[in-house]
């Protein structure tokens, strides 16, 4: 049945939503009364709205009630420049309507028409009405308030704003069976979904597999999905019945809990938590660099991009983003490739502040590595180079020897001792043995110990994500001092050498003394003078180790101290520098970051006031106590140009422990049983892992109301 300017149920809410209200034509409305057929058909003219069909395919049934006020178009310019003045004051104050207290109520049921330059009684025009404004429309600017008043205190207009009031809701509405059931059917899935994604993540951050031999449920070796699900299904009764009434029943009947379900998943959530990280980077603005590369167990060199930025509570964080498979060994291949993917994600060069390599020169080059080329895009990209050695593993082996010197020799003593132990056995330990009881051995036992447990203690600082150059700085600082200490103390590891070894006589001095012979013009009643194996041992293996070590030493703080002389005095403000050596800092800064700082006077005032405002407070104590004091007392208006200044700081890479770290999750998730797995799922299953802290805090609803709306289907109750 055909019906002029009246409609029902979701026909009238899509016109609605649609904004078919602006024209002044008439609204053809198509009506065939089912429950499970519905069209509708709103015309309107070419100047305001386009065509819009709706039918059953079309149609989001659960988006038919009107989600938004409707828009009233009080923004826009009247046609006639004569009129302009008067019609849009009148418009205006149509609007709104003044209470008799005072109050400005907003008349949100009127909608001004953009083809026609008259208004309209939005609910009078759907749904019939002998007034001007629920008719032709109303644009009679003098009587407007009088005729307005009338209409809205009218009988016809309320009933007829209730009609449209109660088509906002569900109730009503031809199709709220169907409706009913999708809704209920999206809400089930939605549930089932929640409990993947959960399972999901903590396989994911646990970097274990997902698939086994078979994906039956109650099958052994079915793998970790299906067998957390059962663990799950014990103690959820809504997952059980799930898995008894969809489990096992093979293709064509959806379950969610097949292999093909969660890997779609994995690549959506996956998805998801790079648009998080890039988000948080856009707000941080400034970044460093941080890339690396190693072979795979399929022998594919994988190049590792991750990004050191500083997120809005005032905390730096390391983000792993991709893993990027055959870039190439040059350092123009490795170039293209990272400058692809920022300009792929929409990363500005310009906004890094810093790079972080190891020491292959194809990476660290200073003339044509990979770090010159990317300073040849941005010169504020400043380099920090990471250090070849693992003290971590050579202190591990060195002070289980030294706590475990007596026990070995013991051990190596019954071995020898042993009648029924084979003769290569006891040659093999007594060899060894005679090696251990050395004063030597002892020496470079105790020397290295206690050095390497000073140097991996500083490097596990290192490693930490929050650390900042000056304390950088100041780590490198104290091993250099110590160090210097160490370099007389020679006597106390020699007492402890012998105690350990109980040696007292050093290997030259225990050997026969080989004379020489005398030439002819020399007497034979001079003594010839003869290096002791103390002073031979200090010259030539003491005092090399500790001098070669503080000479490496010298030349990495060096390197962070080029980068950290940028800065100056800022690293330092908590102490409360001279109004003089704050001036000659912020000149210069200002200079150097010409685009990111205001002007050198600015900086100059906010340094002085924010270090005498910090001074009193004795928990501010370094530069990431600095930024987190302004960021939660939100001193950003306060001290803007010292706010960007120190987050540039904080964003500056110190070390390449993010790019070593996802090298390991590479290990575990890449094995000999899954060499083969696509660079996709790879970096998925990696994201997963390395960011497990930060995947842990989202609850990825979204992309389950996604996937949800996608997978939803409706049932024909009609054949």
């Amino acid at each position: 049945m055909d019906q002029k300017r009246h409609i029902s149920g979701a026909q009238a809410r899509n016109c609605v939503e649609d904004n078919k209200l602006e024209s002044s034509n008439d609204i053809t409305i198509t009506n065939n009364c089912s429950t499970t057929s519905t069209s509708i058909q709103c015309t309107a003219s070419s100047s305001d709205q386009s065509v819009v069909d709706i039918n059953e395919e079309s149609e989001k049934s659960e988006l038919n009630v009107i989600p938004n006020p409707l828009t009233q178009n009080n923004t826009n310019n009247f046609k006639d420049p004569a009129d302009w003045t008067n019609s849009n004051i009148c418009l205006n104050q149509s609007l709104r309507k003044i209470e008799k207290n005072g109050e400005n109520v907003s008349r949100k049921w009127l909608v001004y028409s953009i083809s026609k330059f008259v208004l309209f009684c939005a609910p009078c025009k759907l749904f019939g009405c002998s007034t001007q404004l629920g008719d032709a429309g109303f644009n009679d600017w003098k009587n407007g308030h009088l005729v307005i008043s009338r209409h809205e205190n009218s009988l016809a207009h309320k009933n007829n704003t209730l009609s449209f009031i109660t088509l906002q809701s569900d109730v009503g509405r031809i199709d709220t069976q169907l409706a009913t059931q999708v809704t209920d059917e999206i809400n089930y899935w939605k549930a089932v979904l929640h409990r993947v994604v959960e399972v999901i993540k903590f396989l994911g951050a646990k970097g274990l597999s997902f698939r086994g031999d078979n994906e039956q449920f109650n099958k052994i070796n079915n793998g970790n999905f299906l067998g957390t699900l059962e663990l799950l299904a014990k103690f959820d009764p809504f997952i059980a019945q799930h898995i008894e009434k969809y489990g096992n029943r093979g293709k064509g009947t959806p379950s969610y809990l097949s292999s093909t379900i969660y890997e779609e998943l994995l690549l959506l959530m996956k998805n998801d938590i790079i648009k998080i990280i890039l988000k948080e980077l856009k707000a941080a603005k400034y970044y460093s660099l941080i890339v690396d590369s190693t072979p795979d167990i399929a022998n594919i060199d994988q190049l590792v991009i991750a990004l050191r930025y500083v997120l809005p509570s005032g905390v730096p964080a390391e983000r792993f983003l991709i893993f990027i498979p055959n870039s190439g060994h040059k350092s123009k291949e490795m170039s293209n490739v990272v400058m692809d993917f920022l300009n792929s994600h929409n990363i500005p060069i310009e906004n890094c502040r810093g790079q972080s390599y190891d020491n292959a020169r194809n990476m660290s080059g200073q003339y044509s590595g990979l770090q010159s080329r990317i300073k040849s895009f941005n010169s504020f990209a400043d380099v920090k180079n990471l250090s070849v050695t693992r003290w971590s593993a050579r202190f591990d082996s060195c002070h289980a020897l030294f706590n475990s010197y007596a026990f070995i020799i013991e051990a190596l003593h019954s071995i020898v001792d042993n009648q029924k132990e084979k003769t290569v056995y006891k040659v093999e330990a007594n060899g060894l043995l005679a090696r251990l009881k050395s004063l030597e051995t002892g020496l470079m036992i105790c020397i290295w110990n206690s050095i390497l447990n000073s140097f991996n203690a500083t490097n596990k600082k290192l490693q930490s994500t929050d650390i900042d150059l000056h304390t950088v700085l100041e780590l490198y600082n104290g091993l250099e001092n110590y160090l210097v200490q160490i370099r007389d103390d020679f006597d106390v590891f020699e007492n402890k050498a012998v105690e350990i070894t109980g040696c007292s006589e050093y290997t030259k001095d225990s050997k026969r003394k080989k004379k020489r012979k005398a030439m002819a013009d020399e007497s034979r009643s001079q003594p010839l003078t003869e290096i002791t194996g103390k002073i031979d041992f200090i010259r030539n293996v003491y005092y090399v180790i500790i001098d070669t070590l503080k000479c490496q030493l010298s030349s990495r703080r060096q390197a962070y101290e080029k980068i950290s002389d940028i800065y100056g005095c800022i690293p330092t403000l908590y102490k409360t520098p001279s109004s003089i050596v704050i001036r000659n800092t912020c000149g210069t800064l200002a200079k150097y970051f010409i685009d990111d700082v205001e002007n050198s006077s600015l900086l100059i005032d906010e340094c002085i006031l924010f270090s005498k405002l910090i001074s009193t407070d004795k928990n501010v104590k370094s530069v990431l106590s600095m930024y987190k004091y302004i960021k939660t007392k939100e001193l950003e208006c306060m001290f803007p140009n010292l706010e960007i200044v120190m987050r540039m700081y904080l964003s500056t890479a110190v070390s390449n422990c993010s790019g070593e770290r996802a090298f390991s999750v590479l290990k575990r998730v890449k094995s000999y049983l899954r060499s083969t797995m696509k660079e996709e799922r790879l970096n998925a299953l990696a994201i997963f892992s390395v960011e497990a802290e930060l995947v842990e805090k989202l609850d990825f609803n979204d992309t389950i109301n996604t996937f949800a709306h996608q997978k939803a289907r409706k049932k024909k109750s009609i054949k």
